[in-house]
C-alpha cells in the first residue's frame, strides 16, 4: 500500500504544471551490496554486486523525483530469511531526491523513498541515503553514494541491505540542452 501511495504522489508530481520547467535524467549504476541477516542471537553477512537504473525527473535545482530499478548479480551465500541462497533477484522503487549545489562542477544529495521487491521478500521498505555528483559538462554527470535500501524484521529473524554505488547520468529535455 505504501508503494502505491509514493507511485501516485511521483506521478501526480510528474504530470503537473511544475514538470514544465524540468529536465530528466537517466543513470547507470554498478552497486556493491552488503546482505545481513540476523536473528536474536545470530548475524550473517554476505557481500555482492549488481546493476541499477534511475530514471528522473529534476523538478527544480533543488528536488527531483525518481524511478528506480534494480538486479542483484551474485549475493553469493547471501541468505534470505527462510535459509534459501538468494541471486538474480530484482527490485524497484520511487525516490524522492533533494540536493543541493555546492561548486558549478559538485553536487550533494540525499534520497528517500520507497522499495520493493525480490531482494526484499516482496515487501516495501524506506530506503534513504546520501550521494555526491561530479558535473563536467551540462549533460554528463558522474556519480557517486551510500544507500540504506531495506530493513525488515520478521520476528525473530530480520533482514539489512546496503550498498555503495558508483555511475553515470545523463541530463536530457531540459532548457539548456
Amino acid at each position: 500500500m505504501k508503494f502505491k501511495a509514493a507511485l501516485l504522489a511521483a506521478i501526480a508530481v510528474l504530470f503537473s504544471n511544475v514538470a514544465a520547467a524540468g529536465s530528466y535524467y537517466v543513470t547507470a549504476e554498478k552497486t556493491e551490496y552488503k546482505l545481513t541477516t540476523y536473528t536474536t542471537t545470530t548475524s550473517n553477512s554476505s557481500d555482492g554486486d549488481g546493476n541499477q537504473v534511475r530514471f528522473g525527473f529534476q523538478a527544480n535545482e533543488n528536488f527531483a523525483v525518481e524511478f528506480l530499478y534494480g538486479l542483484d548479480d551474485d549475493l553469493q551465500a547471501g541468505l534470505n530469511t527462510a535459509g534459501q541462497t538468494r541471486e538474480g533477484e530484482s527490485y524497484y522503487g520511487i525516490l524522492l531526491r533533494p540536493g543541493t549545489q555546492i561548486k558549478s562542477w559538485l553536487r550533494v544529495n540525499a534520497t528517500f523513498g520507497i522499495v520493493r521487491g525480490e531482494l526484499f521478500e516482496g515487501s516495501d521498505s524506506f530506503s534513504w541515503g546520501v550521494g555526491i555528483e561530479f558535473m563536467p559538462s551540462s549533460v554528463f554527470s558522474i556519480i557517486g553514494g551510500w544507500t540504506h535500501l531495506a530493513e525488515e524484521d520478521e520476528g525473530s529473524t530480520g533482514l539489512r541491505v546496503e550498498g555503495l554505488n558508483v555511475g553515470v547520468k545523463f541530463r536530457f529535455g531540459g532548457e539548456d540542452d
